[in-house]
C-alpha cells in the first residue's frame, strides 16, 4: 500500500475544489441565460416556504402573483 504525501492530498482536492467551482460557474450562467432562475426569484425561500408548491394550481398562483407584481415593479 502506497501512502500519498500530504502534499499531493492537498493538490488533489484543490483540483476537485477548482473543477466544482467551474462547474457551478457554468451552471448558474446557464441558469441565467436561459431565464429558468425567474421561476423563484427569492431565493433561498420559495415563495416564503422552504418548499416550491407541488401542485399545478400553487404553481398557477405562484405565477399570477408574478403577472400582477412584475408590472408594479417595472414600466410595464
Amino acid at each position: 500500500m502506497t501512502d500519498i504525501s500530504p502534499a499531493r492530498r492537498l493538490a488533489s482536492w484543490l483540483l476537485f475544489l477548482s473543477m466544482l467551482i467551474t462547474v457551478l460557474m457554468l451552471w448558474g450562467g446557464f441558469v441565467r441565460i436561459s431565464g429558468s432562475g425567474l421561476s423563484i426569484p427569492d431565493w433561498p425561500l420559495i415563495n416564503g416556504s422552504l418548499l416550491p408548491p407541488f401542485s399545478e394550481t400553487g404553481w398557477q398562483a405562484v405565477f399570477d402573483d408574478y403577472k400582477t407584481a412584475y408590472p408594479a415593479l417595472t414600466d410595464g
